[in-house]
């Protein structure tokens, strides 16, 4: 056999690397000009030497050979056939896929290695009640063995693939290299004509003693042995593969596809797809990519070897990457592999076995009665005739004896509470209703006049309508499959939103918050004393879009000492030439408009409290801070700048139009999509959970949030799915090379969107986070934070927590004694209500502590103070624990200079200074005195 030493080998991580921004054909160009990698031609010929090399065994009966051996290569469903069984060496092992073709997709070898069994092996009638799979199962059994005792060089063996009837032999050697053995025969061990989809191969009283039914035809199974069957064609095809770069490519990047779309189709299915057009003339070894490429796509459904269930999830793919603009191509074969929690809505999971007698007959003569696979059939055609229009996708797989259902539901439909049947009087099409639905059909009558048959879904609340879908799932899987216990793969929101000092999930509150804004908006913008009149009030609150982590409880309901928080309210007066050109002019005058406000407010009986830069106003329970924006006075600022001023002008618009327009736009967004709020406080309770609330920005986490739902093709609609694909977001965005794109309503011009194709020349101009969006064009509202290094973190913490999916509580939080060096504990200031609680029902009574955090001011504080030596890590959820991470030496030594007198102390004689640890611990205490407990060292050997 001639193996070239040299072949072109495609990197997944290359795949990963080229530019995403350019057309395909220009990324691919730059892809295979750099890639060149080798493959050992000593390891094949040791392997397939080896294999023809093995002896023929004495013919016996297949149940002697199975029960000669320690483990039966059959599973406990297969029944042992009738007949004889004789091991013959391989005819031939052809070189086989990427390396017979030139196009290897992983820098690690893996090669194909076609195995022709001899004609003796088999017998006439051996397609005939899975005698076919017993035998071809014995002989990948018996490679196994002699390859895994004999050969020096194998590490493992091991039969891959979910369907036994098309299990290959995956071999590991000692050097990493992977072998897969695919079994394949001649074309005249069997007439293909006796294999044809509408014959039955399979007799069920042979199989497993049922009655007969020989009119059933069984074409998955026919499928199976037909494509076992080796074409001379796809041999003589490999070399024509080899000397076409478009062919290579196109057989490389199909692979790529395949695998991130987690679609059971080898690389020999798509060189025998590639070589019937081929042969037709469909395509040449001069055809472009893009063309070679589509013709595949719209052909993989059709492959004749995938069961019912896998040709309908591969069509959907196609039908998705066939529909996408080929610009957009790229993004295909870039895009991180997803999980089923991150690529589908909902995940359930059936964990008990579905009864036998549930599955029909023909379904498990499909899999030689297979029980998983024929319920994994079953289950897949009676949910896709439930869902209808509701779901646009429905995946349903094995793993073991589970069986996971995957959704991707359609946010138009899926909370229909009626499901019309056809009219009343159509007695065939009303019988199969009734069959279908049971005693949840019903006769009913509707507006338009019309009686039909329909099914009536619980939806009293939202959240009722919310489950319809989980409704319909539980009802049919229980009436058709015999199933009750499916249980879904979701967040548990109940308990992760709640703390130690907040209880519940904070949606009731979140509605009280937005109906009490609403009601004081419109008492704002009714008053008559003012002398301008309030043209626009925008609430910045996280609270009013429902995204707040913990929504404020009304303060005169909930338990005492906890601080009070305020909800944001920005405000604009109508448009006036009368103000000063004085910034400290405008400002007193401001406060007079807020002195205003609050006498005609106070006639209202309305409490209102008055603070030279803002007006905060008691309203049902909840305190909103109003600030008002005069446009001039951010000139102002920008050209007098004086030691007295707060802020810059910059600074002001940031806080008193960006993040108003943003905030805006944000909310919109959470309207339009559901899922979008209670995923942003995923994300929040997440970062809370690894206690880095103060480093990451709540509008940073809802500005993210919004790019996941502006830029899906199919936007989450539950927030676990939406939590985990922010997780891969997280996991698999260059924030050096890329930034966030949120184009809100196509408002960026087409210049801005030009510009940032270069974004890579521009870098410096922009903030580590880079998050583009109308208003904020030049990513202003993420200059403060996260930092690089928090972004970093963010990354690592993402990928950790991508890896362990199937511990969802665990990911929300870490442990604080295993990665600090020392711990701060503060004073508790939830104190719980005793005796009665004095309502008051229209904010008459304004608390003592507003809008004042003191564990939050306290970590800020010592942040500014010791930032250089420490790193503070605070969450909001447990806001009684500080963590320490020690940043610096606390022996090395260095010469004294005045920049390097700060926080240290001398050492020696020689002018030699070193940090002062222990100093600064000490002023831990001294600095948060009276809210500071203890200060607990756990390690400072740094």
């Amino acid at each position: 056999m001639q193996v070239k030493k040299k072949r072109k080998v495609v990197s997944d991580d290359v795949l990963l690397s080229y530019s995403r921004d350019s057309y395909l054909e220009e990324q691919l160009n730059q892809l295979y000009s750099s890639i060149d990698g080798t493959c050992t031609s000593s390891s094949v010929e040791t392997v397939t030497s080896f294999l023809k090399s093995l002896k023929a065994t004495k013919k016996k009966s297949i149940a002697e050979v199975v029960a000669g051996k320690k483990k039966s290569p059959f599973p406990d469903w297969l029944t042992v056939p009738n007949g004889v069984f004789k091991f013959a060496p391989p005819e031939r092992v052809e070189l086989a896929g990427g390396m017979a073709c030139g196009s290897l997709v992983k820098s690690r070898s893996e090669v194909d290695l076609l195995v022709l069994i001899p004609d003796s092996v088999f017998q006439e009638k051996d397609y005939i009640n899975a005698r076919y799979s017993c035998k071809r199962l014995l002989y990948l059994n018996h490679l196994s063995l002699k390859l895994s005792k004999t050969l020096d060089i194998v590490k493992r063996c091991s039969l891959v693939g979910d369907d036994v009837l098309c299990q290959t032999l995956k071999v590991t050697l000692n050097t990493g290299e992977v072998f897969h053995l695919i079994p394949v025969i001649s074309e005249s061990v069997f007439k293909v004509s006796q294999l044809e989809a509408d014959k039955n191969c399979i007799r069920p009283a042979k199989v497993f003693s049922s009655g007969s039914c020989t009119e059933v035809s069984t074409p998955h199974y026919n499928s199976t042995v037909v494509s076992d069957i080796l074409s001379e064609k796809i041999l003589s095809f490999f070399p024509v593969v080899a000397g076409s770069t478009n062919l290579q490519k196109a057989h490389a990047l199909l692979k790529v596809w395949c695998r991130r779309k987690g679609l059971v189709i080898t690389s020999h299915d798509l060189l025998v797809l590639m070589e019937g057009f081929y042969s037709a003339g469909v395509i040449t070894q001069d055809t472009p990519l893009l063309t070679v490429l589509k013709q595949i796509w719209g052909a993989l459904p059709g492959l004749k070897r995938l069961d019912e269930n896998q040709k309908a999830e591969t069509d959907l793919h196609t039908r998705d990457i066939l529909n996408a603009k080929e610009s957009n191509l790229a993004a295909v074969f870039t895009e991180p592999i997803l999980s089923p929690l991150q690529q589908y809505d909902v995940v359930y999971t059936i964990s008990s076995p579905v009864p036998t007698e549930r599955i029909p007959l023909e379904d498990r003569l499909q899999f030689v009665g297979d029980p998983v696979a024929g319920a994994v059939t079953l289950i897949h055609r009676t949910l896709t005739a439930a869902y209808t229009d509701r779901v646009h996708r429905v995946k349903v797989w094995s793993e073991g004896e589970r069986i996971r259902i995957a959704l991707i539901i359609n946010k138009a439909n899926s909370t229909r509470q009626i499901d019309k049947g056809p009219p009343a009087d159509d007695r065939e099409g009303g019988v199969q209703f009734r069959a279908f639905w049971g005693d949840k059909s019903d006769v009913r009558r509707f507006q338009d006049g019309s009686i039909v048959l329909a099914v009536l879904w619980s939806g009293e609340t939202a959240g009722d309508r919310r489950s319809i879908v989980n409704q319909i799932t539980g009802y049919v899987l229980e009436r058709h499959v015999g199933v009750s216990d499916v249980e879904e793969m979701s967040i548990d929101t109940s308990s992760l939103l709640s703390a130690s000092w907040y209880k519940g999930e904070g949606d009731e509150q979140a509605h009280k918050i937005k109906s009490a804004f609403a009601d004081l908006s419109k008492i704002l913008r009714s008053l008559n004393q003012v002398p301008l009149s309030i043209t626009s009030l925008i609430a910045t609150s996280p609270a009013l879009r429902h995204t707040q982590l913990y929504p404020e409880q009304q303060y005169s309901n909930t338990v005492t000492g906890r601080p009070v928080r305020v909800h944001e309210i920005v405000g604009k007066f109508e448009a006036s030439g009368k103000w000063p050109e004085d910034v400290r002019a405008i400002l007193r005058l401001r406060t007079a408009f807020y002195l205003a406000i609050k006498e005609e407010l106070k006639s209202l009986h309305i409490t209102a409290k008055v603070n030279p830069d803002y007006l905060d106003i008691a309203r049902d329970g909840f305190i909103f801070r109003l600030r008002f924006f005069v446009q001039k006075e951010a000139k102002l600022r920008d050209s007098n700048i004086s030691f007295w001023q707060p802020s810059t002008g910059e600074e002001l618009r940031c806080q008193m139009e960006r993040t108003p327009y943003v905030t805006a736009h944000l909310g919109s967004l959470c309207s339009e999509h559901p899922a979008m709020p209670l995923t942003a406080r995923l994300l929040k309770r997440w970062i809370s959970g690894h206690h880095l609330s103060l480093r990451v920005p709540e509008l940073f986490c809802e500005m993210v949030t919004a790019y996941l739902f502006l830029t899906s093709e199919h936007p989450p609609l539950t927030s676990t799915a939406g939590f985990f694909r922010l997780l891969c977001l997280l996991a698999s965005h260059d924030w050096q090379l890329y930034p966030l794109v949120l184009n809100f309503r196509e408002e960026l011009s087409a210049e801005l969107l030009t510009k940032l194709d270069n974004f890579i020349t521009d870098r410096k101009q922009y903030p580590s986070a880079a998050i583009v969006c109308p208003g904020n064009e030049g990513s202003e509202l993420t200059v403060a934070s996260p930092d690089k290094r928090t972004l970093g973190l963010l990354t690592r913490l993402a990928e950790q927590s991508l890896k362990h999916t199937g511990e969802m509580g665990e990911i929300f939080q870490s442990d604080l004694r295993s990665s600090c060096n020392a711990l701060i504990h503060l004073k508790s200031l939830t104190k719980e209500v005793t005796g009665s609680v004095r309502h008051h029902s229209k904010g008459s009574y304004f608390p003592g502590s507003v809008g004042f955090d003191p564990p939050a001011r306290y970590v800020s504080d010592l942040t500014a103070a010791y930032g250089e030596m420490f790193s503070f890590l605070y969450s909001e959820g447990n806001p009684e624990v500080v963590g320490v991470v020690c940043r610096v030496s606390g022996v090395e030594e260095s010469k004294f200079t005045v920049n390097k007198s700060q926080l240290r102390c001398p050492v020696g004689e020689e002018m030699m200074v070193k940090y002062n640890l222990d100093a600064a611990l000490s002023d831990f205490t001294l600095l948060g005195k009276g809210l500071v407990k203890s200060v607990e060292v756990l390690k400072m050997d740094v």
